[in-house]
């Protein structure tokens, strides 16, 4: 994490973006249970010049929408990213599992 964080910062061109998403990958890597790497990647997109490229954010965070605890965060940085891309299904998809997410189903009552 602290590696990818250098990467980040130095405000070099495309190859520090690269970069820092492939340390925030192995990052999540050796704890795929946190949610930070991931987070932290989407934070470090630059939308204006879109790096690192959008589709590898997305897929990075889908990734992690299985393997985190509480996927909520990703969600609502999936809707973001996909609604930034166009994609109002990807969106409204990631839309309801953030909704889902917030609101739990019920447990079924027992009919006993």
């Amino acid at each position: 994490m602290w590696l990818a964080n250098v990467f980040e910062v130095t405000y070099a061109m495309y190859d520090n973006y690269d970069l820092a998403l492939e340390y925030y990958k192995k990052a999540a890597e050796h704890k795929p249970w946190e949610y930070t790497p991931y987070t932290s990647a989407a934070s470090c997109y630059e939308p204006d010049i879109n790096i690192p490229p959008l589709t590898h954010l997305i897929e990075f965070l889908k990734q992690g929408v299985g393997k985190v605890h509480e996927p909520k965060t990703l969600y609502e940085r999936l809707v973001y990213f996909y609604d930034l891309s166009g994609n109002d299904e990807m969106s409204m998809y990631y839309r309801r599992k953030l909704d889902e997410s917030q609101h739990p189903p019920e447990p079924p009552a027992s009919t006993a």
